[in-house]
């Protein structure tokens, strides 16, 4: 798999899901993205080797993630932002939106 650069990151963090880049340093770089889904507010700390997903008090690590409609899906989900491992195993699905909502 491809390394999850920061123009990817970016790409879906920000301009598809209305998010924002947070703890912006002197030099106009950061790391870290917010979004919320939902009423939900999500943190990402971008690495493009492993980032990391946190929401509330739970953390998960990832190495890529994208906007999809495919399977894995909880029943309902019409889209939903996938995360997946190293080997392409999913380890976190995020709802964007449910079918007939």
């Amino acid at each position: 798999m491809k390394k999850f650069e920061f123009e990817k990151a970016e790409a879906i963090f920000v301009k598809c899901l209305g998010g924002e880049n947070v703890n912006v340093d002197a030099y106009g770089f950061s790391r870290e993205f917010e979004f919320n889904v939902m009423g939900v507010n999500y943190k990402i700390i971008w690495f493009h080797n492993q980032s990391t997903l946190i929401v509330g008090g739970m953390q998960v690590m990832f190495f890529d993630c994208e906007i999809s409609n495919t399977w894995p899906s909880p029943a309902g989900a019409k889209n939903k932002l996938q995360f997946r491992d190293e080997k392409g195993n999913c380890v976190a699905v995020i709802v964007l939106e449910w079918i007939g909502k």
